[in-house]
């Protein structure tokens, strides 16, 4: 498989002009972590790609032959160890708003705080020095959408790559692709042989059999060649590579879809299996669902139709498999908000108005707040039976009158701690829930300008993660594959959180006029304040 097919190319145009050209960011064109993270690090011998302004050529400009040169397109880039002399790198490609290159293998790793600079020399014009991290090995996985962030590319032994449709099976040996397992004996031109320190991947939290990770053919490419642990199933199961070194790293957050004998992959706390069929067959599906929020205080309707397109990109209850941790960075919006709207769809008339009766206490109304969507306040939420109503329905939709069960008592029962030991893992204990419910664990750190490393990260750059496990078993331990990539404080104040709630798995609803009816709950989230260390 050859990497530029991996890679995210931008393309632009920039006005010509003298300007010297600027580093914004540095990042592993695979992960794309963000300098300043604590998985953030450029490796020996491995690709790296440069963001910013007026580096090179308008026009996409690709090296044409190996081995590659260290100027391209009027384009150098010189980079330099604390006190030592500038090397020129071996260069990819060249545009004036990215530019991918390979870090020399052997370049010094960088040490107690004190990082490489970095400089891009555009047809005579010297730009801005920019401090770079060098490390040993930092692997990043590749990913389908190229954002570093959901599903992984990963491929079988016919380098078909995995997909929902076309899922690994446990017990079978796949391919992930990326860079970053460290330096090779040859920076411009196919490598023989690499020195790589070996490399755990970690399957549905789960450490998978490992049987090669090293170079792959092209310049910077590397694989890894691995088992799936059996008894894995899910569309959004957790892969993530972590490296023996000091300090150990972890890669990007990323997913793979798993199922018993391959195909299409299913998940419990998703749209139930016969969800595809119904789009196959009638070319479109039309979904009701009741949601309440106990935490946003809010009873929803939601009664929509969808495209197979648009039912594709769906996912109400998240892109976290039961039993799973999944990390994630962001950039703005540092406390995950997300968007309240509803998804690309046509809304279906199913009356004006909706009522939604407690178990007890005052009816709550619900009128429509956009087409096919009903909204209602909510006090709270409570064990019990609740009815919700659309008196004579409408033209879409018929008249309903739906009874369902609240979601059962939870309590978070160690929520006083303070402390995160990323390299440890972290135990969460709570009491209640049921086999119909599972509990929702989302961690944060960033959003201020701390420290990793002597480095800063941005004020609005974040980790998060978000675990989505059984409820039954009342206790959960998140695992350091996922902790390390959470940002450490710079101090003692605390700079993140946990939070903890209990969802019911989607329970299936009969509602006239629609092809798919269910509703799902979630309790109010418990809030905790903590220091990651």
């Amino acid at each position: 498989m050859r990497f530029f097919r991996l890679l995210p190319v931008l393309l632009g145009v920039a006005c010509l002009n003298a300007a010297p050209p600027v580093i914004t960011s540095i990042q592993n064109p695979a992960s794309n972590i963000l300098p300043g993270l604590p998985n953030f690090g450029i490796a020996q011998g491995q690709l790296f790609v440069l963001y910013g302004t007026d580096m090179g050529p308008t026009t996409l400009l690709q090296a044409p032959t190996l081995p590659l040169g260290t100027t391209l397109g009027g384009v150098t880039i010189k980079v330099t160890p604390p006190g030592g002399t500038a090397v020129n790198v071996p260069i990819l490609y060249v545009l004036n708003t990215q530019i991918v290159a390979v870090m020399p293998s052997n370049f010094p790793v960088t040490v107690n705080g004190v990082f490489a600079t970095m400089q891009v020399t555009y047809n005579g014009t010297v730009g801005n020095t920019f401090s770079v991290r060098v490390v040993d090995s930092n692997f990043g996985i590749s990913t389908v959408n190229q954002s570093g962030g959901g599903a992984a590319v990963v491929t079988d032994a016919n380098y078909k790559v995995i997909t929902s449709t076309n899922s690994a099976i446990p017990n079978n040996t796949y391919t992930i692709w990326g860079t970053g397992l460290g330096a090779t004996d040859s920076d411009n031109n196919y490598a023989t042989k690499g020195t790589f320190p070996k490399v755990h991947v970690f399957v549905g939290g789960i450490e998978a059999a490992v049987t090669y990770a090293g170079i792959s053919g092209g310049i910077g490419l590397n694989q890894i060649n691995f088992t799936i642990p059996a008894g894995l199933s899910g569309c959004y199961v957790s892969l993530v590579v972590q490296s023996d070194t000091t300090p150990a790293r972890v890669s990007n957050g990323t997913t793979i879809p798993i199922a018993a004998g391959g195909g299409a992959c299913t998940d419990v706390n998703s749209f139930p299996s016969t969800a595809a069929g119904i789009v196959a067959a009638k070319g479109s599906i039309s979904v009701g669902a009741i949601n309440l929020d106990g935490d946003k205080k809010q009873a929803l309707g939601f009664f929509l139709k969808f495209t197979p397109a648009q039912f594709s990109g769906v996912n109400v209850f998240g892109t976290v498999s039961l039993g799973n941790c999944v990390t994630t960075m962001q950039i703005g919006n540092s406390n995950g908000g997300g968007n309240d709207g509803p998804p690309p769809s046509t809304g279906l008339d199913a009356g004006t108005a909706m009522t939604l009766t407690p178990p007890s206490g005052a009816a709550v109304s619900m009128p429509l707040a956009l087409p096919g969507v009903f909204q209602g306040n909510l006090t709270g939420l409570t064990t019990g039976t609740y009815t919700a109503s659309n008196g004579s329905g409408g033209k879409d939709v018929g008249a309903f009158s739906l009874s369902f069960n609240g979601p059962p008592a939870f309590a978070w029962t160690n929520s006083t701690v303070s402390t995160v030991s990323r390299s440890s893992g972290l135990k969460i204990n709570w009491a209640g829930g049921d086999s119909n419910s599972f509990v929702d664990i989302v961690g944060f750190a960033g959003g201020n300008p701390i420290f990793v490393n002597g480095q800063p990260i941005p004020s609005n750059v974040s980790m998060t993660f978000e675990c989505q496990v059984p409820a039954a078993p009342g206790t959960f331990t998140i695992p350091p594959s996922v902790l390390l990539a959470m940002p450490p404080a710079s101090g003692s104040s605390p700079n993140g959180s946990i939070s903890v709630s209990l969802q019911t798995l989607p329970a299936a609803l009969t509602i006239p006029g629609v092809d798919l009816g269910f509703v799902f709950e979630n309790t109010a989230q418990i809030n905790q304040p903590v220091v990651f260390q």
